[in-house]
């Protein structure tokens, strides 16, 4: 293997700030209202084909008069919002296709248009807050899958499509006043290269060498260049993301963005950052909302996540993925988010802490609770209390039972500043139906001497359905020890377990040493670079960052245990840069070296 590697010294300028702009320390009421994690917490649809899942998947958000609405696959109905951190449910029955996969939603005038995968029906709102529509064809001449229906601003509409590892992205002119019927031939417009793209390979690490799919196209125009987005390699994927071509036109030709993908998320506590939608908030601000993975039970166990969006000075399209399933808060006016990523500036302080538990899920009917999982490998330790605090969704502790009065128990070694808990719950042994729901009723205490507790959050009569939720503090409160209790006796068959009880927050010290020694490694597959470096003492993590310039590392993924990061995504024309910055409960050191693999 050939290696080629190059250190840059320099302080990088592209450095984003590790603030949300306006946070001091203390959070004002309205600040904290607007607290929020990825993933977004949403009362996820149980799915009921094979394992009992739950799902949400290929969302679209759009800003439409004065009001946010949240649109994903398989959710029988939609979300709405003011602020994009506190969602309302509105189901939709009147929306006949609503539980169909890949939804696309189209803002026209004062209407909303929606349809969605494999239909011919198309319907229609100017009231979406009501959960009322009307069909306006049945006579949709597509029934194609991952569809996308998009209007350019001089009104004239374009449909989108594709779903394959063999078929191209396509596109087309439709006229609405004639059931949507096509002006023209479709075209294709973006085949598959995997010798070139590394990220559309299939496979877990994109290792297969074979086409993955090319699915769930968006479009956006931006500064007068259409941004066609098309996800790959599969959403089941830690790998998953989107990519971007850039071109003069809604029908191209396009070109592929070298610096690719652009939504990327392969590391931290959920990972996935593809199929999505971007758009604007109220305040002109860039997002993309995402398909984000579990991808136990089946691969289509899925949440969504929000990221921070931006068009740089090169028309580079960008987001900002890195440390967004960390606490972050939500904008209330224009943000830059070239230079910030919402952070709080929180650290997690239950990594790898001493757990402790009521009772725990062992044996044989710890062994008989992976059969039929599409991917049992992700089960570590089976169902011990050290799962619920090692940064990975896809395993978790369970308790023998599912009866009031569990509970599980973090120490996290020694006081400390807690500024939020994210809870979140993996539904073990829960049977439900696609209509049915089920409500997680708990409580969450601190104590400093693991005797004496005090309620941190009492959710005892809890009336919200949310799997995953973050309960922030206004002010940062000190404790040793975070104990979360279940408070309701779960359907038989069920056991209360917990994939991730996180706790943000700062501790008193230093933060780790700087990252020194980086190498880069690229081979005859270009594809292909492996990043290793000598591990720091006292970091309990690492953020790699890279891009297609020295001073542009717009992209980045996090490592826990491990000095080492490998990829198999990365386009053959490029040159890419890196630096490593490591991470404990006290901060975070920013990587200075610059590693160039060419």
């Amino acid at each position: 293997m050939k290696t080629k590697s190059v250190i840059l010294t320099c302080v990088l300028s592209v450095a984003v700030s590790a603030s949300a702009g306006d946070y001091t320390g203390h959070l004002t009421a309205d600040q904290l209202k607007r607290v929020t994690i990825n993933p977004i917490p949403l009362e996820y649809k149980f799915q009921n084909e094979k394992l009992p899942r739950r799902e949400a998947a290929d969302p679209v958000c759009e800003w439409f008069n004065g009001k946010y609405y949240l649109f994903a696959s398989r959710s029988s109905g939609y979300w709405t919002s003011d602020d994009m951190a506190n969602w309302t449910y509105i189901p939709a029955p009147s929306i006949k296709n609503i539980n169909h996969y890949a939804p696309t939603v189209m803002v026209s005038g004062d209407a909303l248009y929606f349809t969605s995968s494999g239909t011919n029906e198309v319907y229609r709102t100017s009231h979406p807050e009501t959960g009322e529509w009307e069909c306006v064809t049945d006579k949709f001449p597509f029934q194609e899958t991952d569809p996308c229906l998009w209007q350019d601003d001089d009104r004239r509409v374009y449909f989108y499509w594709g779903c394959a590892p063999d078929k191209p992205i396509y596109g087309v002119e439709v006229d609405p006043s004639r059931d949507f019927t096509p002006i023209g031939e479709p075209v294709a417009l973006i085949t598959h290269d995997i010798s070139r793209h590394g990220w559309e390979v299939n496979g877990h690490d994109n290792d297969r060498n074979v086409n993955g799919f090319n699915e769930g196209a968006t479009i956006n125009k931006i500064n007068g260049k259409y941004y066609l987005q098309y996800a790959c390699p599969g959403t089941q994927y830690h790998v998953y993301g989107d990519a971007v071509y850039v071109g003069d036109s809604p029908l191209g030709p396009f070109e592929c963005q070298t610096d690719n993908p652009f939504s990327f998320k392969p590391g931290g506590f959920l990972y996935g950052a593809g199929h999505g939608h971007t758009f604007n908030d109220r305040y002109g601000n860039l997002w993309h909302v995402s398909t984000m993975c579990v991808s136990v039970r089946h691969g289509f166990e899925r949440r969504l996540g929000f990221f921070p969006a931006y068009v740089d000075k090169d028309g580079t399209l960008n987001t900002h993925t890195v440390m967004t399933d960390y606490p972050y808060l939500m904008p209330d006016g224009k943000r830059d988010f070239s230079r910030d990523d919402l952070s709080l500036g929180w650290s997690l302080l239950s990594y790898g802490k001493a757990a402790s538990a009521s009772s725990t899920l062992r044996g044989a009917k710890a062994e008989e609770a992976t059969v039929g999982l599409e991917n049992p490998w992700k089960i570590n330790n089976c169902f011990e209390p050290s799962n619920a605090v090692n940064e990975q969704v896809g395993n978790w502790w369970a308790a023998a039972l599912g009866r009031s009065g569990e509970w599980l128990c973090i120490d996290l070694g020694r006081q400390m500043d807690v500024n939020a808990i994210h809870v979140n719950f993996p539904d073990h042994g829960l049977v439900k139906r696609a209509d049915e729901s089920y409500i997680y009723r708990y409580k969450l205490e601190g104590s400093n001497d693991g005797r004496t507790w005090t309620m941190l959050d009492d959710r005892s009569k809890n009336q919200t359905e949310h799997p995953h939720a973050l309960k922030a503090f206004a002010d940062p409160v000190k404790m040793r020890y975070v104990r979360l209790t279940n408070c309701e006796d779960m359907p038989e068959g069920a056991h209360f377990a917990v994939s991730g009880l996180r706790v943000f927050g700062r501790a008193d010290g230093r933060a780790p040493e700087r990252v020194s020694d980086v190498k880069a490694t690229r081979g005859d597959d270009r594809r292909r670079i492996n990043l290793e470096w000598q591990p720091v003492d006292g970091a309990t993590g690492y953020i790699v960052r890279w891009g297609i310039s020295p001073d542009r590392l717009t992209n980045a993924g996090m490592v826990y245990g491990d000095s080492r990061f490998e990829g198999g995504f990365y386009h053959t024309v490029a040159d890419y840069y890196f630096t490593v910055d490591a991470f404990n409960e006290s901060g975070i050191t920013r990587g200075r070296k610059v590693v160039a693999a060419k």
